[in-house]
């Protein structure tokens, strides 16, 4: 169940769709915010950020998609779910509001029970993108060897390494497990998405170019005869 707190800003211009929302809020215990045009709605958001906005397409003083253009284009509000609720229901009109920064969008008349599932999916993902980051780190490191993973760029004492994708999604694996032997059919299915003895000669080639491609380095990356291979954690030098 999603928060009890969480705010939501209401944009739209007709008194009986706000009274409406308004009341289907505050029943799932939320707290609405009403704006009834784009300047009023920019006045809020200027005190408020909300954890969620239901924005109307066509508003007294423009196109509900402008305020979301605006909102993906700030830093402290880009993240904010939006959820078009639109009596606009042609099918281009939908994609328009997606392509433009939609998060979902349901056309008017909307029936309750839809509108509060789609209300609660959104707020779900808000609060999954909030957690704090349990995932590996961004980038793995063994001594002054860095991966990258952002940059897709390895990097040695500082120096960038002429990785390949193979060779990187391979050093990318053993840098998430070091120690951990993989059999070729674990690299074949991991890496290159097929059978490990199909992929055989490919990942002795692409393991031979990484260990050479890494300098000192390479020498951790040890093969388990009649087994597979593994980066140990031995100092490199």
């Amino acid at each position: 169940m999603t928060s009890k707190a969480s705010v939501v800003l209401v944009v739209d211009d007709e008194p009986g769709i706000q009274s409406l929302l308004n009341d289907i809020l505050t029943f799932q215990k939320y707290r609405a915010i009403s704006a009834f045009n784009l300047a009023e709605a920019r006045e809020t958001l200027t005190k408020t950020i909300p954890d969620l906005i239901l924005l109307d397409r066509v508003l007294p003083d423009g196109d509900g998609l402008e305020l979301c253009h605006e909102l993906r284009n700030q830093d402290r509000t880009k993240l904010i779910p939006i959820l078009f609720l639109s009596s606009k229901q042609e099918i281009e009109d939908k994609v328009l509001g997606l392509k433009l920064g939609g998060d979902d969008y349901l056309p008017k008349p909307f029936a309750t029970n839809e509108l509060v599932a789609r209300i609660e999916a959104l707020l779900r993902r808000r609060q999954d993108v909030s957690k704090p980051d349990t995932a590996l780190p961004s980038v793995l490191k063994f001594e002054t060897l860095e991966l990258d993973l952002p940059k897709h760029e390895c990097r040695i004492d500082g120096q960038v390494m002429n990785l390949r994708p193979k060779e990187f999604a391979l050093l990318k694996l053993f840098l998430e497990e070091k120690g951990k032997t993989f059999t070729k059919e674990d690299l074949g299915k991991a890496v290159w998405k097929k059978r490990g003895s199909s992929q055989s000669r490919a990942i002795d080639s692409a393991i031979q170019r990484l260990r050479k491609e890494l300098g000192p380095y390479g020498m951790n990356i040890e093969t388990v005869h009649g087994y597979g291979f593994r980066f140990q954690e031995k100092p490199s030098g």
